[in-house]
């Protein structure tokens, strides 16, 4: 089929009114990428939609939309914000329909969206899969995490715990996306890296919406990205999988000049190593960050032995709720208190080693806080004293060791003479 022939196809009205749709939407849900790289282009872009979705959430929706960063991306204002871009893709598919209603094919535009997409996919699967291959999307199962009772766990928790467990299959996850992305930014094999990418993200999709992870809309439009370039080669694929004779792919609706061609090959060869790199410093500095925590000196699980309040001891019942039974200092910035019925008071830490000081914060409630003054007569006992809520609190805690977690200690083996279910 020559550049003649492609021009000279009619589409479908239906399909023609469903291209400006995915046009208007993939735009949206990407936008402004790839100006986002121009400095201020982005900041500017989010300006907007701060300063529009919460008038549109209230008089619209009547829903209050707070904007804070907290890690979710399925906040109300995230639901708010994917209702609006619909409706202004719906509303865009309207008013292109009746100006454009008598062009009849968008070969040509199909193919620009088409690049569009696949390099906006292809860099969001090759970011998250770095996370992945370089071991950093998910850390280990932390202290406070192995010392939480297991039922208490939030589905989430027990994800990102499986999937911190195992470097190996971490690792495997991530090569899978790393390698999708790379497969779209060729063209030739941009079928099997959508192919692939549909793999990935079904598998990513089902996790986040089954564990509850609050990555559900953001997830789901990358699969849809993933879907919408396999749509074209679509009967192509059906013939090859019942086993019948497949057409070779169309060509490229616009002929470039060699000279174009190779200029074009060496920028988007040079762009995306750039931007492999880029990924690789960012994940770098996320792993240093993360080993920041292992060199504390106050890093352990602190059984509280002895618990003295207002002057009065606290034996270690298991009837008196509101003792302290341990003391879990982690990664930096972050401790917990749990409850002789291992209830967990979360915190944010800042520790003072000359002051031998701990300022804490609830991380649920920001108007409790305090601080711990410490002491250690011996590397494994931790002397906390405190003013907190109008009591004084004496307590002096022991380190348990970390390698008695069976969980972080049983290894792999090649024979099981049993299963160790447990």
């Amino acid at each position: 089929m020559d550049e003649l022939d492609s021009q000279s196809i009619r589409w479908h009205p239906a399909t023609r009114v469903l291209f400006r749709f995915a046009f208007a939407f993939f735009v949206l849900i990407n936008a402004p990428f790839p100006l986002d790289y121009i400095p201020g282009v982005g900041s500017a872009w989010m300006k907007m939609w701060q300063a529009a979705v919460p008038v549109i959430a209230e008089r619209v929706f009547r829903v209050k939309t707070p904007m804070l960063p907290n890690g979710s991306g399925d906040t109300t204002w995230n639901w708010v914000q994917i209702a609006t871009m619909l409706a202004v893709a719906l509303l865009v598919t309207i008013v292109w329909s009746v100006l454009d209603r008598r062009r009849t094919q968008y070969t040509w535009l199909h193919e620009a969206l088409r690049i569009y997409v696949r390099f906006a996919l292809a860099l969001t699967m090759i970011f998250y899969g770095m996370d992945k291959v370089m071991v950093a999307q998910f850390p280990p199962p932390s202290l406070e995490k192995l010392a939480q009772l297991y039922g208490d766990s939030s589905p989430m928790g027990v994800l990102w715990a499986f999937m911190g467990y195992s470097n190996a299959y971490q690792c495997l996850t991530g090569l899978v996306e790393t390698v999708a992305g790379i497969l779209l930014t060729f063209r030739r094999t941009t079928l099997l890296g959508a192919c692939v990418s549909i793999i990935a993200m079904t598998n990513v999709v089902a996790l986040n919406f089954f564990f509850d992870v609050p990555v559900k809309i953001y997830s789901s439009e990358l699969l849809l990205m993933a879907v919408f370039l396999t749509v074209r080669d679509l009967p192509r694929l059906a013939r090859f999988f019942l086993d019948q004779p497949a057409d070779a792919p169309p060509p490229p609706p616009l002929r470039m000049r060699p000279w174009v061609r190779l200029t074009a090959i060496v920028v988007r060869n040079v762009l995306i190593a750039l931007y492999i790199y880029q990924c690789v410093e960012h994940v770098h500095d996320i792993r240093k960050y993360m080993e920041v925590g292992l060199e504390s000196p106050l890093r352990g699980v602190w059984n509280v032995d002895e618990l003295v309040f207002d002057g009065k001891p606290r034996p270690p019942l298991t009837t008196d709720f509101t003792r302290w039974r341990r003391v879990v200092i982690d990664r930096p910035g972050f401790l917990s208190i749990y409850s002789m019925e291992d209830k967990r008071q979360r915190f944010t830490a800042k520790v003072d080693e000359k002051k031998q000081t701990i300022d804490v914060e609830d991380r649920d409630n920001a108007s409790v806080k305090f601080t711990l003054h410490y002491q250690r007569p011996a590397r494994d006992v931790l002397v906390l004293d405190t003013n907190a809520l109008g009591h004084a609190i004496h307590a002096t805690c022991r380190r348990r060791a970390d390698q008695n977690f069976f969980l972080v200690t049983r290894g792999f083996h090649w024979v099981n003479e049993q299963p160790l279910n447990r």
